[in-house]
């Protein structure tokens, strides 16, 4: 049988990487079960993970993360202590006090928080912060790339990229209003290009995920445009674009 793959959610949010650093277990729950109703409501999806304090937060090989709720009063070290040290790593992840008391919050200026929760936490407050915390990710993700072509430079943002088509050393940047010739390699190209979003379906084209509209048999189609996967890349292919919906649907 013919392999028919088909995505119609295009557009339906990414997947944002949130760090919960909370020593106090009941508070750590209410702020994952605050998530989890943001999400449902909001039609968000985070990929969340916990750490009991800040230590353990900060022996983290990736600090990848695109938000961090982080308690001000820890043991072994205070939560202001752990994100200027986290901020050494990620300056620009959306950073968020929790605590019980207030006046500790106020020194988030110095490490760039974006606001503070008071405990208890009261979702309304905190579905007003979440809104603000994750327009200001998406407009971040939003990044500016820069193409080199012989008459120039050309600004566009990651996000305006369909796919990326390598002809010997032309290399053409196919966008939502126009397409863009360059000189280079694939190998620059994959390099430049996040391979979270981007796959190769075959040694010519390096394609962004998010314009993939389905998949018959060894064709892939970018709206009404139709680009051949070769063999070799078929599985590796269909496991980043899986990987890639599976994260945008979760």
């Amino acid at each position: 049988m013919e392999e028919v793959w088909e995505y119609l959610g295009i557009g339906g949010g990414k997947m944002l990487r949130i760090a919960i650093v909370e020593d106090n277990d009941t508070d750590r729950e209410i702020i994952t079960d605050a998530l989890g109703r943001f999400e449902t409501e909001e039609n968000e999806h985070f990929s969340i993970t916990e750490f009991h304090d800040a230590m353990d937060f900060l022996e983290q090989r990736k600090m990848d993360f695109q938000m961090v709720f982080m308690d001000i009063q820890m043991p072994y070290m205070d939560g202001l202590e752990a994100a200027r040290k986290f901020r050494e790593r990620n300056t620009e992840a959306v950073l968020v006090f929790v605590t019980s008391m207030a006046q500790y919050a106020v020194h988030g200026y110095e490490v760039d928080a974006m606001d503070y929760i008071v405990k208890p936490l009261n979702y309304f407050s905190f579905s007003l912060k979440m809104k603000r915390a994750v327009k200001q990710i998406y407009s971040r993700e939003k990044q500016q790339f820069i193409i080199n072509t012989r008459n120039g430079l050309v600004k566009t943002s990651i996000d305006e990229i369909k796919y990326v088509e390598v002809l010997g050393h032309k290399v053409i940047y196919h966008l939502e209003e126009k397409d863009v010739e360059a000189y280079g390699s694939m190998k620059k190209v994959m390099e430049e290009l996040p391979n979270n979003t981007f796959a190769l379906c075959n040694n010519c084209y390096y394609v962004n995920l998010y314009y993939v509209t389905s998949v018959e048999g060894y064709l892939v189609s970018i709206g009404e445009i139709q680009l051949q996967i070769s063999h070799p890349r078929k599985k590796s292919f269909m496991k980043a674009l899986n990987d890639y919906v599976g994260g945008c649907s979760a």
